[in-house]
């Protein structure tokens, strides 16, 4: 299972000095929404700077698909996310201009009905994020028990809300592909510290 670094509610440079800690451990950064909604595309471009690996921007695209993921995509970003929530029409518009740019796309679900989730077969490229958000209660086990008995998805998987140390064991061998973990690892007084934790916790291997 890949580990990606979700990084919110901090300074860029805050930003690259935890990417600086943690790269040795993880496999995917995530600008989340916060960072970017406060630095905006000058941000991407410092963490493309600091970041050669995989970088995911956290867009939440709803509409305006084709300007928004063109715009990150020629910052840098190797991954554009949108919610699962908006239309159809706008899903698609995200999955072709992922094509164009010989890039990737997440569909968050956030606010969706497993019912809701299954449609998602119809954007095969997508990796779909189960995703417990971070207003909600329950429990990263809930999510993922609930998702895995209902799914018939045959996309790559990822999970995200409230994953740490604690849990993380849990997700071992459940068949998510990413495990999405931001103040799990970026709360802790040394970072670098959780995430190595974390990934020694993991007995999946990394997958190509």
């Amino acid at each position: 299972m890949k580990i990606q670094l979700a990084l919110d509610r901090m300074s860029i440079e805050k930003a690259k000095d935890v990417i600086s800690e943690t790269e040795a451990s993880i496999d995917i950064v995530e600008m989340g929404t916060s960072l970017l909604k406060d630095f905006g595309l000058n941000g991407l471009d410092e963490l493309r700077k600091t970041y050669k690996g995989p970088l995911l921007v956290d867009l939440k695209t709803v509409d305006e698909a084709e300007y928004e993921f063109s715009q990150v995509y020629r910052h840098g970003a190797d991954i554009a996310t949108a919610m699962g929530v908006t239309t159809p029409e706008t899903l698609e518009i995200c999955q072709q201009v992922a094509s164009q740019f010989h890039r990737s796309f997440m569909i968050d679900t956030i606010g969706m009905s497993l019912e809701k989730i299954n449609t998602l077969v119809q954007y095969p490229n997508a990796i779909i994020c189960v995703h417990l958000s971070h207003d909600s209660a329950g429990s990263v086990k809930d999510i993922a028990d609930d998702f895995l008995t209902q799914s018939t998805l045959s996309n790559r998987l990822a999970i995200s809300g409230g994953i740490s140390v604690e849990n993380i064991e849990y997700l071992n061998d459940k068949g998510f592909d990413i495990a999405v973990i931001g103040s799990g690892i970026t709360g802790n007084d040394s970072p670098g510290n959780a995430a190595k934790k974390i990934r020694e916790l993991l007995t999946d291997e990394r997958l190509s």
